[in-house]
């Protein structure tokens, strides 16, 4: 678990002086402590709200820390970079919360990087199942991934990929969860 700490500080070293975020994460919030960006807008990242408690945990690092409501994001993201987290990361992409995709989306449009933190835990062979209020990103939506031994393009994320399987006790509640 302390190599999952290392991508945040990967992730840091990637950031610009401006980023929007999208829900909780403990590695965004190591990421954007360390490099103490000029301006961080959070996502109010709803359903939940988790981008309130991100922007309150950095409002005693940071000086220009904003909630933005999820639409206003979307429409104008108004940084230089889309920071988030991963929830898992499979050979389908990474899953995250929901509003993510529709991110990675907006930043395409409006030219700016999306950068993905994923510690060693994050990583998995095969894709998890997405639903609910998680959903999948393909990986070729983002620019870059954070990961614990360094920076990684997204057709270099696959291949690590296999070097993770999941441990055989694990694979009856996954197939639970990919029949329910």
């Amino acid at each position: 678990l302390e190599r999952d700490e290392d991508a945040a500080d990967v992730a840091a070293s990637l950031l610009p002086g401006s980023v929007l975020t999208i829900s909780w994460s403990s590695g965004l919030l190591r990421a954007l402590r360390r490099r103490r960006p000029d301006r961080v807008r959070c996502m109010a990242s709803h359903p939940g709200g988790e981008g309130a408690r991100l922007a309150a945990a950095l409002r005693e690092h940071l000086a220009d820390v904003r909630v933005v409501p999820d639409e206003e994001a979307l429409v104008d993201p108004g940084a230089e970079a889309a920071l988030f987290g991963a929830d898992a990361i499979g050979p389908g992409g990474v899953v995250n919360k929901v509003g993510t995709l529709a991110l990675c989306r907006a930043a395409r449009r409006a030219g700016i990087r999306t950068i993905c933190v994923a510690g060693g835990t994050k990583l998995l062979a095969e894709d998890l199942p997405a639903g609910g209020v998680f959903e999948r990103v393909e990986l070729e939506l983002l620019d870059v991934v954070a990961l614990p031994h360094g920076p990684a393009r997204p057709p270099g994320v696959a291949p690590l990929l296999a070097r993770f399987p999941l441990h055989p006790s694990l694979r009856p509640l996954l197939e639970e969860l990919r029949a329910g």
